[in-house]
């Protein structure tokens, strides 16, 4: 929501804000200074502008009609208090999957697209935002590009981000469809509801062959200021990347807005100001659901988000579909906070691996339950089906125990004694290492 301030009608100074923009009249002269709604204190600041009434407007969803119709996020999601008394919210902020499609039921309807598509091309800088289309009894925006990986048509609309591949060959060797579910349709509807939508939706067009999660953001909203975070004593991590946020603060200059571990691979964590984020951004279906569960207005909230990837996703399960990220949730938010990630207070301990983590870090810990049953699950390395480096461990194995032999008994009997313990002879590659190693043990003595 963008504020809308009234001020005294003094021929001096009138501020007007609204969407993004502030003219301020000064004796009958406009002056436009381009920027959001942090400007209002730089104006008041160096215009003397005297605040005497603040309105709040609500935005309209951008950029089209959505398949909900809905305007605001759900107020559901209601948290026990008693055992979380700083979470204000908790649950799945961005979820992609992909769908191969065997066949799509009719492939007619992509003259649709072209056509929109070629239409936003040649309407040049309007067309940039994508043509509007009617597309199986939903509204999207078609877009005068496509998508990297292939996919030639690219729709969107306030809801969800479709990219689509217009020859099906059952998701081999690529998925042939895309769907991002944002932000705001997974608050307002909830991860199980939406997708249903979406596949009720699909099943319009197409024959999915199968649903795999690619990429799922998982986050917790808590009632604290961002914490200060010593990257160099606090963090436990095992990404290397580790990154600042800067936002704009146009009285003192830049401020830390957060901070980013990670930046591509199977995890990406963020810990930054949501608050702050919300302001620049005007994302206010949060505002509702921080309310109902206890956040007064102005309070500071600041945000912890694991964004898993699909070598991530893959690493618990190598078929992460739909189904299964459900059951997995907690489990991934329970590796993502302790086992991938942790800030501790560095005064507990002299080494950070015992070291205990921070009060509002147990608190992100403890909110494994808000996302569903805990089942033990845990991430494995897919396991290599090559059994040479076996034979290769084996070989160095049988050396060094014949080295051991040979510097304590002699060669000849270290030779009979492991042939008579294995069943065979010993070859000449062990042998001549063993030697080195046996030389390596007498320098050693």
């Amino acid at each position: 929501m963008r504020p809308a301030l009234k001020l005294p009608c003094s021929p001096a100074h009138i501020l007007h804000l609204s969407h993004g923009r502030v003219n301020i009249y000064m004796e009958n002269k406009s002056k436009y200074v381009p920027g959001t709604s942090h400007l209002v204190d730089y104006v008041i600041e160096h215009y003397g502008a005297e605040v005497i009434e603040e309105e709040y407007h609500p935005e309209t969803r951008p950029p089209f009609p959505c398949i909900t119709g809905a305007s605001n996020a759900s107020v559901s999601y209601k948290i026990d208090k008693n055992k979380y008394p700083n979470i204000v919210a908790a649950g799945v902020d961005t979820l992609e999957l992909n769908f191969g499609i065997n066949e799509y039921i009719n492939p007619e309807a992509f003259k649709r697209l072209t056509e929109a598509k070629s239409e936003a091309i040649t309407s040049g800088y309007k067309g940039r935002k994508g043509v509007a289309v009617d597309w199986f009894g939903e509204q999207f925006m078609v877009l005068p590009r496509g998508s990297t990986g292939g996919y030639e048509y690219l729709l969107t609309n306030g809801d969800i981000t479709l990219q689509i591949m217009p020859n099906a060959k059952g998701g081999k060797p690529s998925p042939e469809l895309r769907a991002i579910l944002r932000s705001e349709y997974l608050w307002h509807e909830g991860d199980i509801l939406a997708y249903n939508k979406l596949i009720e939706f699909l099943n319009r067009f197409t024959y999915p062959d199968y649903s795999r999660v690619s990429r799922a953001d998982l986050c917790v909203d808590m009632l604290i200021p961002l914490p200060n975070v010593d990257r160099k004593k606090q963090l436990v991590t095992r990404l290397r990347k580790k990154d600042l946020y800067f936002g704009g603060d146009f009285i003192s200059g830049q401020r830390d807005t957060g901070y980013q571990f990670g930046k591509k691979g199977m995890l990406v964590c963020r810990f930054y100001d949501k608050a702050y984020e919300i302001s620049v951004k005007h994302q206010e279906h949060f505002i509702p659901i921080w309310a109902a569960n206890g956040r007064e207005k102005d309070h500071p909230v600041s945000r912890f988000e694991l964004q898993f990837r699909r070598n991530g996703l893959r690493m618990f399960d190598k078929v992460m579909d739909f189904n299964t990220f459900l059951e997995s949730k907690s489990d991934l938010w329970a590796f993502g906070t302790d086992k991938f990630i942790r800030i501790i207070d560095p005064n507990t301990a002299t080494r950070k691996e015992r070291a205990q983590v921070t009060d509002y870090w147990k608190d992100f810990q403890d909110c494994a339950p808000l996302f569903g049953e805990r089942r033990g699950i845990l991430p494995f390395k897919l396991s290599s089906r090559d059994w040479k480096h076996l034979v290769k461990q084996s070989d160095g194995c049988l050396a060094s125990a014949w080295a051991i032999i040979a510097a304590n008994e002699g060669e000849e009997v270290a030779t009979k004694l492991l042939q008579l313990e294995c069943g065979h002879r010993l070859t000449c590659k062990i042998i001549e290492a063993g030697l080195i190693q046996k030389a390596r043990y007498a320098h050693l003595s």
